[in-house]
């Protein structure tokens, strides 16, 4: 059955040795040892991720309890992706500027509409075009 592969395509002659192997019981071992490489290679890059992660510890927590509890008003900031409405510390100070500067408060108010109509729509957006 097997002449060689002269006169036979591509096609024919993997046909005809996927036949020898399956009648000389061999494509067990092939998959077998692809099986072994790939279990290696996951192996080795697992410890390779273990010692790079394990370089580098990881920031701890600076929450405060008052955070913690303010969460749903100030926002979760120690999340990826949330949004943050800044320390109170920042909120006391800007309760405290002083209300005799009409002018400058019609500026922000101005900006703040601006913003608006330039469909900045969250907090953080309209706060830093004000800034």
């Amino acid at each position: 059955a097997d002449g060689g592969g002269q006169g036979h395509s591509a096609r024919a002659r993997v046909f005809v040795d996927q036949l020898m192997d399956l009648k000389n019981n061999k494509q067990k071992h092939r998959e077998k040892a692809a099986a072994e490489g790939a279990q290696g290679r996951l192996q080795k890059w697992m410890r390779q991720l273990v010692s790079v992660a394990g370089a580098v510890e990881p920031s701890p927590f600076n929450a405060g309890w008052d955070e913690l509890l303010q969460a749903d008003s100030t926002g979760r900031w120690w999340l990826v992706g949330s949004a943050w409405a800044g320390r109170a510390s920042a909120g006391k100070r800007s309760s405290s500027d002083p209300k005799g500067d009409p002018k400058g408060k019609s500026a922000e108010a101005r900006l703040l509409d601006l913003a608006h109509s330039q469909r900045m729509n969250t907090e953080v957006r309209r706060s830093i075009f004000v800034a």
